[in-house]
């Protein structure tokens, strides 16, 4: 398996609690960086947290990347918890019939929302900001 150095470097892994995301997580770990889990499900953060104890510094944020202000809070709170975010992973998605597919295909998700939460991520000017 190949190596990555991630030293000095802290990440933000959405849907970092389970499947794809998780395993990301565990890479990163490895590699050095500080990881933030974010994930809608409480019960999958707790699981995570307790299996990666030991394995590097993390924090786990139950977050909907589909409401920005959920977005923005734990974007502010994984910068004082870990520093800087450096690394974006995306794995959030939906299920059928969750709250934000069944907004989206209703069309009564905003198409903006989900841009201006990367901007503020990656800390650029947004309308809202």
């Amino acid at each position: 398996m190949n190596a990555y150095d991630f030293k000095g470097q802290t990440a933000v892994v959405t849907g970092g609690a389970q499947g794809i995301g998780y395993a990301v997580v565990q890479r990163l770990l490895a590699g050095g960086a500080k990881v933030a889990l974010w994930d809608q499900s409480a019960e999958a953060l707790q699981s995570a947290k307790e299996s990666l104890s030991g394995q590097g510094e993390f924090a786990t944020f139950q977050v909907d990347i589909a409401n920005l202000k959920q977005v923005e809070a734990a974007a502010d709170a994984t910068d004082r918890t870990l520093g800087p975010i450096s690394v974006l992973g995306n794995s959030a998605g939906h299920r059928r019939g969750e709250r934000a597919g069944r907004e989206l295909r209703a069309g009564r998700m905003e198409q903006g929302d989900q841009r201006e939460a990367y901007r503020h991520l990656q800390r650029q000017p947004c309308a809202e900001c």
